[in-house]
């Protein structure tokens, strides 16, 4: 689910919520443990959403700011093009390559401050190559 909060300042220090719109976002789950979503549906749950807003209240926007997924992956070629679909913080698959980092690393957690989950940001440092078919 995306969602868009509007806001308007009223005053020095105050900001009230104008309008809210929300457009659904598919989470696909092709196999057990993956979590994906096709990045391009981003901008296009974006462009529904900011559809819904109240058109008086859109001339006025000032700045607009976009926030959510985080601790994901989007592979991009050469020509940054999307490869894949964008691989998310709750995907799972690549356990046991974690397992196989720690057991390499004994102090990984100590070293990093974190230890190494399929969900973290520290699966960065595993080879998707691992985990992931040719394209």
């Amino acid at each position: 689910m995306l969602r868009i909060k509007l806001a308007q300042e009223q005053g020095f220090d105050k900001v009230v919520i104008v309008a809210d719109a929300t457009a659904r976002l598919e989470v696909k789950r092709p196999k057990p443990l993956h979590s994906e979503q096709n990045p391009d549906d981003w901008m296009v749950a974006v462009d529904e959403a900011i559809r819904q807003l109240p058109i008086n209240l859109k001339k006025d926007i000032g700045a607009m700011g976009l926030a959510g997924q985080m601790h994901g992956a989007v592979l991009l070629g050469e020509d940054n093009e999307i490869l894949r679909p964008a691989i998310l913080w709750n995907d799972g698959r690549s356990h046991d390559q974690c397992q196989t980092l720690e057991s390499a690393v004994p102090r990984l957690d100590e070293i990093t401050g974190k230890s190494a989950m399929p969900h973290s940001s520290i699966r960065s440092a595993i080879s998707y190559s691992q985990i992931l078919p040719e394209p």
